[in-house]
């Protein structure tokens, strides 16, 4: 966090102080999930210490301190997973919120750690476009929270949020040891050449083993993001138009540094050591968007549209453009609440998803995803959905259900199988397919 940020967060939270019309309280809230999942495929046999199950805990506390017209908020995410073997990896600690709101009848502003929830469409949502992200899970990112300065005025049927931020923090990648990093996905094709002619290049017979180098910056993607959402209620039909500039929603990657060993000289064929180097790079882009939410025929329907430019002409990146529609319908048999779902994605002028090997970009590409949502009362509720991507075979079917013992406890199960065509991410990800039971404890 900058000093002039500090300095404004600062003097915000003198405006918390109780008053004689107002006493300030403060309120605290959380959660903790802990339990054993258990990984249903064999672990790759390098590195050989992954285990097969694994415990895991996590803790989402969060602190309110509240005045008549400010508010104090601390949020943050904190986790260990006994699957991974590095502590950077098993060890999460996760910042989401840290800041001062002060508000008015039709003004808000805050200044301090904080994460934007924008968008109408679940899974694939083209509009969620501040945060970083922690990746160490490509299917399960969790945003970081952004150090920002926002300013919001709200009218009767919408409003215009304005956010600036300062310095964006990186992505947050996975090590070389975790169980999610792809070392058999494919990065495209790699052509040798020696003294003008290609030099055939022979596969290792073991995983790659990727690694991230240190990101680079070249073009100051994340120094001075700016973000702008405008959002009208028209009746029935919710309108939402975004705009962004600064750090892609996900990184592109410079060509691998690999190390190349000749098996023979005659003719000369070169072998591909297992060990692959990617340096992540960040090239600022503009993303422009447009989401709508209505109720049509008894039915909601969501649909989002962004595109995305660079915004300066370092090195060639992807420029997705992604579009997103989701239908939702719920009905009430037999004294149950079911919702069924389905969404349908395109991301198109994916050229260099090939070099993006962690990219869930070629997952969600012409996706198709089904599901219903089930529920009775606050007793229990359960979820299945299932996607399907025909360009990567992408096949991700996931089942979870939660069951409610009182106001402070509750059982939950859930199993995600992942499968897809060799060489893609979907296919390197088969091996973090599970099963987890757990107790959620909130208070």
């Amino acid at each position: 966090m900058t000093a002039p940020l500090l300095a404004l967060f600062a003097a915000l939270f003198t405006l918390i102080a109780p008053t004689p019309a107002h006493a300030a309280k403060l309120t605290s809230e959380g959660e903790i999930r802990l339990g054993q999942k258990q990984f249903l495929s064999d672990p790759d046999p390098a590195p050989p210490q992954l285990q097969k199950s694994a415990g895991f805990v996590w803790a989402t506390p969060s602190l309110q301190y509240a005045g008549e017209n400010t508010r104090l908020k601390f949020k943050m995410i904190a986790g260990i997973d006994g699957g991974e073997i590095e502590t950077k990896d098993r060890t999460q600690l996760i910042p989401q919120e840290l800041f001062v709101e002060h508000r008015r009848t039709h003004f808000n502003f805050s200044a301090g750690l904080n994460t934007f929830n924008w968008g109408v469409t679940d899974v694939v949502n083209p509009l969620d476009v501040i945060n970083p992200r922690w990746m160490r899970n490509p299917l399960s990112p969790v945003k970081i929270g952004s150090a920002a300065l926002t300013a919001t005025w709200t009218h009767a049927e919408g409003g215009l949020d304005l956010v600036y931020v300062p310095r964006q923090f990186r992505h947050e990648l996975p090590t070389r040891t975790s169980r999610y990093l792809p070392r058999d996905a494919s990065f495209g094709d790699y052509v040798a050449e020696f003294q003008g002619n290609p030099v055939p290049i022979q596969m290792p017979n073991q995983p790659l083993r990727f690694s991230f180098k240190e990101a680079s910056d070249p073009s100051h993607a994340l120094d001075h993001n700016f973000a702008a959402r405008y959002h009208h209620n028209f009746g029935s039909v919710d309108l939402h138009a975004v705009g962004f500039e600064g750090i892609p929603s996900f990184p592109d990657f410079s060509d691998p540094s690999v190390t190349l060993t000749p098996v023979s000289f005659s003719p000369l064929v070169l072998e591909l050591q297992p060990d692959v180097e990617l340096e992540p790079k960040y090239q600022r882009v503009r993303i422009a968007g447009l989401g709508l939410s209505a109720q049509l025929f008894g039915a909601l329907v969501k649909f989002a549209h962004a595109e995305t430019w660079r915004a300066t002409q370092d090195f060639e990146i992807s420029l997705p453009r992604t579009t997103v529609l989701g239908l939702e319908k719920s009905f009430s048999p037999w004294g149950l609440e079911m919702t069924l779902l389905y969404q349908a994605a395109r991301i198109t002028d994916s050229s260099k998803l090939a070099n993006s090997v962690y990219s869930t970009r070629e997952i969600f590409d012409q996706s198709h995803l089904l599901g219903l949502r089930v529920s009775q009362g606050f007793d229990w509720n359960a979820l299945i959905a299932a996607i399907y991507a025909p360009p990567s075979g992408a096949q991700i079917l996931q089942v979870e259900g939660q069951y409610r013992l009182n106001d402070t406890y509750q059982l939950r199960a859930s199993t995600q199988l992942i499968r897809g065509n060799p060489g893609t991410l979907a296919h390197a990800l088969e091996k973090a397919s599970d099963a987890q039971i757990g107790l959620l404890v909130f208070w």
